[in-house]
């Protein structure tokens, strides 16, 4: 019936297609009505009807009357005929095209697609514009509308697609017949450039014109692969010399209109990876075929013609182009880094640089792109200095300076201004005349303009001559009474580039020169400012002794100005400080008595917001510190520190100074704590720290910034305080005392008494002596109603509660009036976020009673009691119980005896199961249908708890099961199912439970969890503590078969990480020394070498994920590892062919929804190598030929570049999984397999007899010499063929080195004649380098 089906529709298909020229029906009727016969009459072997309905639509679209161009035009026709494409032969194909005009039908349809007409001229305006979903009219104003043009365009690209793959997957078959077809048909449009350009140039208007019409959701799926489409058209045509030009007139103009359509981010939007794929395309066909012809032209002194044609063609709206020729310039210079190039580049890009800016002038465009050229010419697009000094003084230094101008002339070169003295002065000049500079403006000068020509300066070496007019600028500002706060000069990044560059630039003799020219060459005191910047940059004895002295007499020196403003006093106070940490102690104290009056006037009376009173205060801290521990003046500058110090304190109380006086609350934790034993005369410095600190502390909660909570963090932690239990006593007493104050308790959990728990918190507990933790225990004690009280209001303040009691309870502690009602009361109010800190904190307190018998009979008395009055049954919550009989149980497992003041272990671990057993039938009620119940948070709570107490006494359970029915059973293990699949541990530590109470084969739900699907990431701890209690029992033998069976249904593993952490738990578990195997059901050996290559193949040919691929190599580093001595060389061969084979083309594809796949999978490869090479050094012996293949590989795939492997010759394939080039962190890891391989470590060649006389060190080394050779041949030739980075290179030299370091001379003339003439350079370059740097000389 099926069959008599097909041939009625392949019939009426014929039919249809012999009446066509004598059917009366309209146009649109006839080709819908053969579209619908063509799809039902698919599959069948003759093509002859599909032949004539080919050769009626190309006859009738032939022409120039309406009819034909509405056939052109209408979407149906090309949908029509990209069904014939993939029907008819291509031999056919080719005879119709050429018989039809094929070529030419295509180009006036393309033509007429490509001219929309606007909808004024074919339709009145008041007719409203048909729906989208409506049928499209076969009428020529419609389909003349602009919005026609998307649906035509996606039909006809489609045909073309279809024609283009059909063309393109020939190569595939054998049949003479259908390649001469092929090639007949590409022979259609292997025509000249000028006539090529005719069907391209209006496929990119196309393409041009749809970004204007395109939906909200921007570039759709269909219209993904059009400027592939137009390429591979255009790359048919027959090359020529003069294609370049040809381009620039024809194409160029659609393809910028394009580029600059994609190139905003508000002018086409969706898809972004579409519009990303989008504008690569046409940026790559742009370079291909008119920069990259355009460079070589000129290099061949030819001139700039093409591009001045493509500029030609732009000239209505030049500005666009100008921007994308510089863009796509700067593209196509990155990535070259050749020196021999380097001059014929410079000479290209500045010529292009002049050819643009020229035309941008001429059309009055350049104030519009002068920045974006510029920000071009930064990135490669570099112009020559005479066109950069002409932008300088055009377009950067006018009326308003653009400082983002300027600084690209620098980075392009900085000396457009060191080299023209004019125009030097001039940006200083304009600099200067920033005085009032926002932040923004700042940074960019600072950062753009004056650092960049200071490192140019002193690359120069004329780093001298630009600190001079840099405080030749300062002075200026001074003499006029300008303030320096918003100067670009007086910036802190200025002076700090100025210190990095200093000692690394001049001489001892030039800077002590120069500390003494400035001085005398200055009145205005602008010179302190410099003189700052060079002390910040001195740190060597030998500059500090030349110019200490120089100091020294400044410092000590009356000031010219009483009235300094802060700018120039803020300087003069750092140098003070820098020379006093320098000077002997005698001039320490002259500098004491110079400066007293001033500091003691500056720090009683100085704004705290001023930076001159910090940097005061900065310099009597120094003072201090410099007389410390006995000098003459201590006393003196310790009383004037002390007093600002209480000052500051004064300032805490106002939440709102706070920011004002942080960075002084910060220097005097850094500064003070180190002579906290010096007395003041007054005061203990101690003491005022800890005033200081737990004033902070209590205004915390109303300061909200954030460096009150890094000083509370910070100061506890600080060596020098734990140091000194005085500075430690004045820091915790008062924190403790507000814990036991009846006014204010502590233990609320509001606001205040949080940050004290908090800042407590941070202490370590070394400082917590035995009478802070007994008077933190018994306020707590004390307070336990509150506490209870808070727990319900404040639940996050309840857990910081927690943490600090376990803090304190950590050491043993007995405070006063201990019970065992403090657990009882704690164990109230539990939620799942505080259950495990309940844990801990009632195994500390039960656990520190039951070890020590005689201080706690009363307490152990209470215990016991509890326990014997435990009614299981009639326990509703069994929290507690299961908490306390679980501590009990632990702490007498740790115990000496089981037996402690009545409690018997034996006794209470009977009590826990029982009470296990009653919770388990609780939760197992509650499951009314095996697997279905709700997941409330509390049942999870308690269900968890009984299974971690059942864990406890997991023995007594395998001895004595607790009893439980079939179906319940079934119900439990279904729920761990459905626990474990969504990712709660719960589910897990269920099958533990089940496990250990001998409910079901362990074997079973291993089989089956490992072939489930998860919803979310596992735990892996409780994953493992399931495996442990299933192989318990097993031996070596039985966990191999076990292994066997888990392995045999690998392939329907649908979890990354799950089934590799079963099986990694296993194989850590079989201890043995030999080899050992299994025999399975089919009668076959079975062992750990077995199990390598299984997942070795796995690992090739069946992972999907990089999660899984890493997890899977785990595995088997672990077994090449751990049980070296049961793998064989077939394991360490077939692990090196599989490295190769996932580096291979066929590698696997692999995904990762987080980041590249590329690195993750290097590094994996790395290790499995490394490993091979590390523990089985001597199976290598005779196979270095498989190593260095493997390594060779490595190397491919460490060098490829994925963006360019579609344009590259090489006859290396990059595998699937390369997705972005690796970084230089990657060259490391390769240089150590290489150096791993050539300088083996005596343990890795180890050999159970060998010949005292003969280092088997130096054996293995002579036997790699003869094959590592040729890992630097290939590495020479990856270098000739693509290019390598020069941070790769840096990390590759040291496993290079390690190379020619154990290859033979004779080898290395192999070498030199294994490569051509470039080839040898780079070995001439790599041998250079190693006999300087690599080669070790004995000494």
């Amino acid at each position: 019936m099926a069959r008599g089906d097909f041939n009625a529709r392949q019939l009426a298909l014929i039919k249809s297609a012999r009446s066509l020229e004598s059917d009366a029906r309209p146009f649109d009727h006839k080709i819908n009505d053969i579209w619908q016969q063509l799809s039902a009459a698919k599959g069948g072997k003759s093509c002859a009807a599909e032949e004539t309905i080919l050769r009626w639509l190309l006859k009738h679209m032939d022409s120039s009357s309406d009819i034909a161009e509405q056939l052109r035009r209408y979407p149906a026709t090309w949908t029509t005929i990209g069904c014939l494409f993939e029907r008819i032969s291509l031999f056919s194909l080719s005879r119709i095209f050429l018989e039809r005009k094929f070529i030419a039908v295509l180009q006036q349809s393309a033509r007429d697609i490509s001219r929309p007409q606007s909808q004024e001229k074919t339709r009145p305006s008041k007719e409203k514009k048909r729906k989208r979903d409506e049928p499209l009219t076969f009428d020529l104003a419609t389909l003349r509308l602009p919005e026609t043009l998307l649906q035509s365009a996606s039909e006809l690209f489609g045909a073309l697609e279809k024609l283009l793959q059909r063309l393109n997957t020939t190569r595939d078959r054998h049949s003479e017949h259908v390649l001469i077809g092929a090639e007949h048909i590409k022979s259609l449009f292997r025509v000249p450039a000028e006539a090529a350009k005719d069907l391209v140039a209006p496929l990119l208007w196309i393409c041009a014109h749809s970004l204007s019409l395109l939906p909200h959701d921007g570039i759709v799926e269909q219209q993904e692969t059009w400027p592939k489409t137009v390429v591979a058209f255009w790359d048919l045509h027959l090359g020529s010399a003069e294609d370049s030009h040809e381009f620039a007139a024809s194409l160029y103009n659609p393809c910028c209109t394009i580029l600059d359509a994609l190139s905003g981010p508000d002018k086409v939007k969706g898809n972004l990876l579409r519009k990303g794929s989008w504008l690569q395309q046409m940026r790559q066909f742009v370079t291909k075929n008119l920069i990259n012809p355009a460079r070589s032209t000129f290099t061949n002194g030819k001139g700039l013609g093409a591009l001045e044609i493509a500029n030609s063609t732009t000239l209505k709206d030049p500005a666009p182009s100008i921007k994308i020729l510089s863009h796509l310039l700067s593209l196509s210079q990155q990535g070259l880094d050749d020196p021999i190039t380097k001059r014929e580049r410079l000479t290209w890009t500045s010529a292009v640089f002049k050819l643009l800016l020229t035309f941008a002038e001429e059309h009055n465009v350049a104030e519009h792109v002068i920045t974006n050229l510029m920000s071009n010419a930064t990135r490669g697009c570099q112009p020559d200095l005479e066109t950069l000094r002409h932008v300088c003084k055009s377009y950067a230094l006018q009326a308003a300076t653009n400082w983002s101008l300027v600084a690209d002339i620098i980075s392009c070169d900085s000396d457009t201004f060191l080299l023209d003295e004019e125009l030097f002065d001039a940006l200083l000049a304009s600099v200067t005349s920033v005085t009032k500079a926002e932040e923004f403006e700042l940074e960019e000068i600072v950062e753009g303009v004056i650092n960049p020509l200071m490192k140019a300066a002193a690359k120069a070496r004329n780093l001298i001559n630009f600190i001079k007019k840099w405080h030749g600028q300062i002075s200026q500002l001074l003499s006029k009474g300008e303030s320096l706060d918003q100067s670009p000069w007086y910036d802190a990044r200025a002076r700090e580039q100025c210190a990095d560059l200093l000692q690394g630039t001049l001489s001892i003799q030039q800077v002590s020169s120069l500390v003494d020219r400035l001085q005398e060459e200055d009145d205005s005191e602008a010179y302190l400012i410099v003189l700052d910047a060079i002390c910040q940059g001195i740190t060597d004895e030998d500059y500090i002794d030349a110019i200490k002295s120089n100091l020294l007499d400044i410092v000590l020196q009356p000031s010219n100005n009483p009235a300094q403003v802060s700018s120039v006093l803020t300087p003069r106070w750092r140098i003070t400080r820098k020379t006093t940490s320098w000077v002997a102690a005698a001039d320490v104290n002259r500098i004491w008595d110079h400066v007293k009056a001033n500091l003691s006037r500056l720090l009683s009376s100085g704004s705290l917001s001023d930076t001159a009173t910090f940097e005061a205060f900065a310099c009597c801290c120094e003072l201090s510190h410099a007389n410390y521990p006995q000098g003459d003046k201590l006393k003196d500058t310790l009383a004037e520190a002390c007093t600002f110090l209480k000052r500051i304190i004064a300032e805490v109380k106002d939440e709102n100074r706070f920011p004002v006086v942080s960075r002084y609350i910060d220097l005097v934790f850094n500064q003070f704590p180190a002579i906290s034993q010096a007395s003041s005369g007054e005061e203990q410095i101690s003491n005022l720290l800890g005033i200081l600190f737990n004033r902070i502390e209590s205004n915390a909660a109303k300061i909200m910034v954030r460096p009150s909570e890094t000083i509370l963090q910070r100061v506890p932690k600080d060596d020098a305080v734990q140091d000194d239990e005085e500075i430690v006593e004045a820091l915790i007493q008062p924190l403790i005392s507000k814990l036991e104050s009846s006014d204010v308790c502590g233990w609320t959990g509001s606001a205040t008494s949080s940050t004290t728990i908090s800042a407590l918190l941070d202490f370590p507990p070394e400082v917590f002596t035995k009478d802070r933790r007994k008077r933190i225990m018994s306020s707590w004690r004390n307070r336990k109603t509150e506490v209870e009280a808070g727990s319900r209001e404040f639940p996050i303040a309840h857990e910081r509660i927690l943490r600090l009691l376990i803090l304190v309870m950590t050491q043993p502690t007995f405070y006063d009036g201990m019970a065992f009602d403090d657990v009882q009361g704690l164990l109230v109010n539990i939620s799942s976020e505080l259950l495990p800190f309940l844990e801990k904190l009632a195994l500390l307190m039960i656990g520190q009673m039951v070890r020590n018998v005689e201080s706690s009979a009363t307490y152990l008395d209470q215990i016991l009691r509890y326990i014997e009055g435990l009614d299981i049954e009639q326990t509703d919550n069994p929290i507690m119980p299961l908490i306390v009989l679980k501590s009990v149980v632990i702490a007498l497992q740790g115990s000496s005896t089981k037996a402690k003041h009545g409690l018997n272990q034996e006794q209470v671990a009977e009590k826990l199961r029982e009470l296990v057993g009653h919770s388990i039938a609780e939760f197992s009620s509650k499951l009314k249908k095996p697997g279905k119940f709700a997941k409330s948070e509390d049942d999870l709570m308690v269900l968890d708890l009984t299974l971690r107490a059942a864990a406890v006494i997991g023995d007594r359970l395998s001895a004595q099961p607790i009893k439980l029915s079939s179906k319940v059973v079934a119900r439990l293990q279904d729920a761990g199912h459905t626990l474990s699949s969504e990712g709660v541990p719960t589910g897990w530590k269920l099958f533990t439970f089940l496990t250990y109470n001998k409910g079901v084969s362990s074997s079973d739900i291993l089989l089956k969890q490992m072939s489930q699907e998860y919803s979310s990431s596992a735990d892996s701890l409780a994953i493992n503590e399931f495996v442990d209690a299933s192989i318990k029992d097993l031996d070596a033998s039985a966990r191999t078969s076990l292994l066997h069976d888990l392995l045999k249904d690998c392939s329907s593993w649908q979890n990354p990480s799950i089934p590799y952490t079963v099986l990694g738990r296993i194989i850590e578990a079989i201890q043995v020394s030999a080899p050992l195997s299994a025999v399975t059901e089919e009668g076959k050996t079975f062992d750990l070498a077995s199990v390598q290559v299984i997942l070795c193949n796995s690992l090739a040919r069946k992972t999907r994920t990089l999660e899984q691929f890493q997890n899977t190599a785990q595995v088997i580093e672990l077994l090449l590892d751990k049980h070296a001595s049961s793998m064989t060389q077939v394991n360490i061969e077939h692990t090196m062919a599989v490295v190769a084979a996932v580096c291979s083309s066929e590698g696997p594809r692999l995904s990762d929804p987080e980041s590249s796949v590329a690195g993750g999978v290097f590094d994996t490869l790395y290790r499995l190598t490394a490993i091979i090479i590390k523990r089985h050094r001597l199976r290598l012996e005779g196979h270095h030929h498989l190593l260095v293949s493997t390594l060779q590989t490595l190397l491919r795939v460490l060098l490829a570049n994925p963006a360019k492997s579609k344009q590259t010759n090489s006859s290396f394939l990059y595998p699937p999984w390369l997705d972005t080039r690796l970084k230089a962190r990657h060259g490391a890891k390769f240089a150590r397999l290489l150096t791993l391989v050539c300088e083996p470590s005596a343990a890795s060649v180890a050999r159970g007899k060998h010949n005292s006389l003969d280092s088997a060190t130096d054996a293995v080394k002579r036997s790699a010499g003869q094959h590592m050779f040729w890992v630097i041949a290939l590495y020479i030739k990856l270098q000739l063929e693509g290019d390598v980075s020069r941070d790769v290179r840096k990390e590759l030299a040291t496993g290079v080195y390690s190379i020619l370091g154990i290859t033979p001379d004779s080898n290395r003339r192999i070498l030199s004649e294994a490569v051509d003439e470039s080839g040898r350079a780079i070995f001439r370059s790599l041998f250079t380098e190693w006999k300087k740097f690599g080669k070790w000389s004995g000494v």
